[in-house]
C-alpha cells in the first residue's frame, strides 16, 4: 500500500499582474513565496518551519520573453530554520501582461547528510512485552516493493498502542482521515506519523486510527514511548501497522533493513509471518544502539546541526 507523500504544487497565473506575495503550499512547514518586484520581475523566496532539511524542486516554463537568474528546474536543500531565503528572480525586458507558471516537489532530508547508523538496534515499534506477528515483509508480494520495499506489517487490532522505534523528533502528522480499504483508491488516506533521526534518516507508522496520534510536529520522542495507536486507515486489507525506516536519496527516498531489540538486548532481522516481542530497555541500552537525542528547541538543534541540509518528502498511505 502506498505510504508516500510528495508535495507537488501547480500554480497558474491569469494574464492581469497585480502587486500581490504569493504563498502556496500545501505543506505548512515549507512555503515557497513569489513576490512581484514590478510588473517585470518576481523573485522566489523559501521557509522552512520544520525540524528537518527539504529537498526542493521547482519547474518554471517560461513564456516568450523572460528569463531566469539560474538553471531550471532549480534545485536546492533548504535547511533547518531557513526562512525568507532568497532562491532566484524570473525577468523580461519587455512590457508584457503576464506572468509565468510554476510548479514545485518538496521531499523530507538531505541525501548527502544521510547515513543509516550501522549496527543500530531499532526498537519493535509496540508496547514493552507486548507480541505482533509480522504479516508482510520486505519485498512483500502485496504492497512492499520499489522505494518502500524494506517495509514491514504487523497485524495489530486497531486502538493498539504504537510506539516510536528510536529516539527522534516528530516532522509529519496525519490523523484526521477516517476511511481505508483494500481497494488503490484508498492511497494517500492512512494517518501516519513521520520520526527524523540524528543521523539523518526517518521512521514512519502507517495506518493509524481517526485522530489516532499521541504528537505534534516538533515534539521530541523517545525510544519506546506511546505515539499513537493503529487503525486500518488508508490502503489497507484489515487494522495492522506498517512500519518503514527510510533514507533521502536524490529526488525521492529509499527504505532500508533495520535490526531489533531481542531479549538480552541480542540485536535480530525479523521474518515474515513470525511472532516477536518488543523488549525495551534502559537509556543505556538505546545509547549503546547509538540512538542520538534530538532536542526539540529548534534553535539548539540548529546550534548543533550547522551542517545539516535537507528536503521534505510526504508520505500518504500504504
Amino acid at each position: 500500500m502506498r505510504l508516500k507523500r510528495q508535495i507537488l504544487i501547480a500554480v497558474s497565473f491569469v494574464a492581469v499582474v497585480v502587486a500581490i506575495s504569493s504563498v502556496y503550499s500545501e505543506d505548512p512547514f515549507i512555503k515557497l513565496r513569489m513576490v512581484e518586484v514590478s510588473s517585470r520581475q518576481f523573485d522566489f523566496f523559501v521557509d522552512n518551519m520544520n525540524y528537518c532539511p527539504y529537498q526542493l524542486q521547482v519547474r518554471i516554463p517560461l513564456p516568450e520573453g523572460f528569463q531566469a537568474t539560474t538553471n531550471l528546474p532549480y534545485r536546492t536543500i533548504v535547511r533547518i530554520g531557513e526562512t525568507n531565503r532568497f532562491l532566484f528572480s524570473v525577468f523580461t525586458t519587455r512590457r508584457m501582461n503576464i506572468r509565468p507558471s510554476f510548479d514545485y516537489n518538496a521531499w523530507f532530508g538531505d541525501p548527502a547528510e544521510a547515513n543509516p547508523t550501522e549496527g543500530l538496534m531499532y526498537v519493535l515499534p509496540f508496547e514493552d512485552n507486548t507480541s505482533h506477528r509480522m504479516t508482510q515483509g520486505y519485498d512483500g508480494g502485496f504492497s512492499h516493493s520499489g522505494w518502500v520495499e524494506y517495509s514491514l506489517d504487523f497485524s495489530m487490532d486497531i486502538n493498539t498502542p504504537v510506539c516510536a522505534a528510536r529516539n527522534g523528533v516528530v516532522v509529519a502528522v496525519k490523523s484526521d482521515s477516517s476511511v481505508g480499504g483494500g481497494s488503490r483508491r484508498y492511497r494517500g488516506k492512512a494517518n501516519f506519523i513521520t520520526l527524523y533521526h540524528s543521523d539523518g534518516t526517518f521512521t514512519q507508522y502507517h495506518h493509524l486510527r481517526h485522530n489516532g496520534s499521541a504528537v505534534k510536529v516538533g515534539d521530541h520522542v523517545e525510544a519506546g514511548q506511546v505515539i499513537g495507536f493503529s487503525g486500518s486507515t488508508g490502503w489497507s486489507t484489515g487494522p495492522h501497522l506498517h512500519f518503514m525506516a527510510y533514507k533521502p536519496v536524490n529526488l525521492g527516498e529509499q527504505t532500508f533493513p533495520t535490526l531489533f531489540v531481542g531479549s538480552n538486548v541480542e540485536p535480530f532481522a525479523v521474518r515474515t509471518r513470525k511472532t516477536y516481542v518488543s523488549y525495551h530497555y534502559t537509556n543505556m541500552v538505546y545509547n549503546v544502539a547509538k540512538n542520538t537525542q534530538i532536542d526539540t528547541n529548534r534553535g539548539a538543534f540548529l546550534a548543533n546541526n550547522t551542517n545539516v541540509n535537507s528536503e521534505t518528502n510526504y508520505t500518504g498511505g500504504y
